[in-house]
C-alpha cells in the first residue's frame, strides 16, 4: 500500500511525500531528492517510522559495518545458545520467581528482593528484538559509485537485548541508538534495562567503526566488515556497563566473556568462560552490583575488566566445585560453607583478583584475598581465621591420607575455635602452603573421655607443600 507525491524537474527528482505499510503494522514515510540524475546523482532521502519490528529487515536497510555493529547489540548468535541452556528468562522463569516471590514474608529485611523479583516479573518474558521508531537518512555524494551512507536516530522501546561481547540478557522498556557513519552510539542516559534476576542495569557508550584502507593498517582489527568504497571496517566496542540490585545468577556467569574475540561453540550458555568457571565453583548466591568496561587495545583485540560488589551472601560449593577449585590449586573442604558475604572481585581476561571476601562460619569469621590467573597456573590465596569453629575444614591436618584423616577425626570429634593465618600459593613449579594455627580452646575424645583444653601460650606452625 503505497501512496506518493513525487515531481521531476529538469535532471532532479524530488520526493515530495512518500508513504507506505510495512510488514508487522509499521508504516514508513520518505522525503527529499535525487539531483543530477544523469550524472550519478547527489542522493538526500529521510525515512521516518513511529513504530516497527527490530530484525533483520531494519539491520539489513544499513550498510554492512553498521548492521554488524548494530547486530552486537541484538545478538542471535546469544540468543539461540542460551535458549538451549535454559538460561533466558523466559515465561517458565517467570512462573519460578513468582513461587519464590509468595513464599516471602513481608519482612523488612526481604524488601529488596521482594522487589528485586517483581521487577523482573513486570519485565515480562524475555524475547530477543522487539519494537522501535526511527529516523533515518540516506545520503550519497554526487557522481557514480559513490557510497551510500545511513545515519540517524532509533528509538527502542519494549525489546530484548542481548550485546554479543557481555551477553545478558535484557529486557528493555525505553532507549535510543544513534547510528553515525562511523559509530553506533547509545543515546541520552543510556539503555535501562531488566537483569533476569531482576537487577537494573545501565548500558552506556559506543561502537566505532572506523574507515580504515582496504586490508586493514597496522592497528586494524581482527574482525570487521567492509564498506562500497574499498575500506575495510574494524568493530571498536567502548561499553560501559552498570548493573545495581541484582543477585548472581547462572545467567549472569554465562555472560562473562571469554579473551579477546574468542566466541567458543557452546558459549554463552552451558559453557563458561574461565572467569565465570571459578566464581561458578565458589557456589556463591547473594546481591552484587557489577561496573564494567567492555573495550578493545591499538589492535583491536577486545578486553574486559568488571569490579562485582557481592553483599548478603554465601558460599558454599558443590561436589562438583570442590572438585573444579582442588583442580586449581584451592582447595575448599567438605560441608564448609560461608555466610553474610561480602566480597569485591576485579575480573579481567587474564585474572581474578579477590580484593577482599569475608563471611561467617558458625561463631567465626574467615577474611580472604588473592588472585587466580586465568592463563596459567599461578594462584595465591591468604586466609585469616578468627576464632573459626573446629570442624571438617581442619580435617585434612590430620594425615596426609585422606582416609586416615577422616578416620581421626571420628575417632577424636574435635571441637573448639581457632584463629590463624593460612597462605597457600601455587606457580608453574610448586604448591606451597604456610601459616600458623592459634587454637583458642579445643576439645576431643581421648580414651573415653571428652577433654577441653584452654590455651595459654603457643600456636601451631603449618607447612606444607
Amino acid at each position: 500500500d503505497v501512496r506518493a507525491v513525487i515531481k521531476f524537474h529538469d535532471d532532479n527528482l524530488v520526493v515530495e511525500s512518500l508513504t507506505a505499510n510495512g510488514a508487522d503494522g509499521a508504516k514508513a514515510s520518505i522525503t527529499g531528492r535525487l539531483d543530477g540524475l544523469s550524472t550519478g546523482a547527489e542522493i538526500d532521502l529521510r525515512i521516518t517510522c513511529a513504530d516497527a519490528p527490530i530484525d533483520e529487515r531494519l539491520f539489513s536497510a544499513f550498510e554492512p559495518a553498521p548492521r554488524e555493529a548494530l547486530e552486537l547489540l541484538f545478538d542471535a548468535r546469544s540468543a539461540r545458545s542460551l535458549n538451549a541452556a535454559g538460561l533466558l528468562p523466559d515465561a517458565n522463569a517467570l512462573i519460578v520467581q513468582r513461587q519464590e516471590l509468595s513464599r516471602l514474608s513481608d519482612d523488612e529485611a526481604n524488601r529488596p528482593t521482594r522487589e528485586r523479583l517483581q521487577r523482573s516479573i513486570s519485565a515480562g518474558p524475555f524475547q530477543l528484538g522487539g519494537r522501535c521508531g526511527f529516523e533515518i537518512r540516506v545520503y550519497s555524494e554526487p557522481g557514480w559509485g559513490k557510497p551510500v551512507v545511513v545515519t540517524g536516530d532509533v528509538r527502542v522501546h519494549d525489546a530484548g537485548l542481548l550485546f554479543a561481547r557481555f551477553p545478558y540478557p535484557l529486557r528493555l522498556k525505553e532507549g535510543a541508538i544513534r547510528v553515525l557513519d562511523e559509530a553506533i552510539e547509545i543515546m541520552g542516559d543510556g539503555l535501562k534495562a531488566t537483569t533476569p534476576a531482576g537487577g537494573e542495569l545501565l548500558v552506556t557508550g559506543s561502537v566505532q567503526i572506523p574507515r580504515m584502507p582496504k586490508n586493514g593498517s597496522k592497528d586494524g582489527a581482527a574482525d570487521g566488515a567492509t564498506d562500497g568504497a574499498g575500506s575495510d571496517r574494524g568493530l571498536r566496542p567502548l561499553i560501559r556497563i552498570s548493573d545495581k540490585d541484582d543477585a548472581l545468577n547462572p545467567a549472569l556467569l554465562a555472560a562473562i566473556p571469554h579473551a579477546g574475540n574468542e566466541m567458543p561453540s557452546g558459549w554463552p550458555g552451558a559453557d563458561l568462560a574461565p572467569a565465570g568457571q571459578l566464581l561458578g565453583a565458589l557456589g556463591l548466591s547473594g546481591r552484587i552490583q557489577l561496573d564494567g568496561l567492555v573495550d578493545s587495545d591499538e589492535s583491536g583485540k577486545e578486553r574486559f575488566s568488571f569490579k562485582i560488589d557481592f553483599d548478603h551472601g554465601t558460599a558454599s560449593p558443590d561436589a562438583a566445585g570442590r572438585a573444579e577449585l582442588d583442580a586449581e590449586g584451592m582447595p575448599w573442604p567438605p560441608e564448609f560453607q560461608l555466610e553474610d558475604c561480602t566480597a569485591t572481585l576485579l575480573l579481567t581476561p587474564e585474572r581474578v583478583v579477590i580484593e577482599h571476601c569475608e563471611g561467617r562460619n558458625g561463631t567465626g569469621s574467615i577474611s580472604a584475598k588473592g588472585y587466580s590467573e586465568l592463563e596459567g597456573p599461578n594462584r595465591l590465596i591468604e586466609l585469616e581465621l578468627k576464632a573459626l569453629p573446629i570442624g571438617r575444614a581442619f580435617e585434612g591436618y590430620l594425615a596426609s591420607d585422606p582416609a586416615e584423616a577422616a578416620a581421626r577425626f571420628a575417632r577424636y570429634a574435635p571441637s573448639g575455635a581457632i584463629d590463624g593465618t593460612i597462605r597457600r600459593e601455587v606457580t608453574e613449579t610448586s604448591a606451597l602452603t604456610s601459616g600458623s594455627l592459634t587454637p583458642q580452646s579445643i576439645e576431643l575424645n581421648l580414651d573415653g573421655t571428652r577433654m577441653r583444653a584452654e590455651r595459654i601460650a603457643g600456636r601451631l606452625a603449618v607447612s606444607a607443600s
